[in-house]
């Protein structure tokens, strides 16, 4: 599986709660914003063992997959731990370019990244992974992750901070893991 063929991934925020969500928009000092991150199976098999890995907007930050900059200006910090998923995990890292091969389908680590346990405490996440365990995507179903995050009162009118997530899956028919996604 593909998952550009197989799967449509999509990250959204908004200011409003959640009730209008776009790919960008801008938030006052002090703000708040919704991220919400979505994974649609448009394939025709199930996946599983659904797994991501949210690295938060910081200066010098990398993408999840690409480990190209993001030119992020400032740090947003989440507001409150991430609820698990029945049957799966959610673990944290204080890093902001944790080692993630292991915890997307072994694709490769970024250069410079750190070894990290994934115990940090949500007060202290950089980054966050989550994992679905054994729940199961069916086709045109959607899967969508929400957490919401601060903006400090440090930040600049016109600076940015952007925001993106890797994934990967496991097709149910083959048991081969998908080539990790980054949106």
């Amino acid at each position: 599986m593909c998952p550009w063929d197989s799967s449509i991934v999509e990250k959204q925020v908004g200011i409003d709660g959640g009730i209008t969500l776009q790919q960008k928009v801008t938030v006052p000092r002090g703000g708040t914003a919704k991220f919400r991150l979505k994974i649609r199976n448009v394939g025709t098999v199930p996946i599983t063992n659904i797994k991501i890995v949210d690295i938060l907007p910081a200066p010098t930050d990398i993408g999840v997959v690409s480990c190209t900059g993001r030119g992020s200006l400032f740090n947003v910090d989440l507001n409150a731990p991430l609820v698990a998923p029945m049957g799966g995990s959610v673990a944290y890292s204080s890093l902001i370019n944790p080692c993630r091969a292991a915890d997307l389908c072994s694709n490769t680590n970024c250069p410079g990244c750190g070894v990290t346990t994934w115990t940090d405490p949500w007060t202290a996440a950089r980054s966050f992974k989550i994992n679905y365990g054994t729940f199961i995507l069916t086709p045109n179903q959607i899967l969508t992750d929400d957490f919401d995050v601060t903006v400090p009162l440090t930040a600049v009118k016109g600076q940015s901070a952007c925001n993106s997530f890797g994934y990967c899956a496991r097709r149910t028919n083959t048991n081969i893991y998908a080539l990790a996604a980054e949106n």
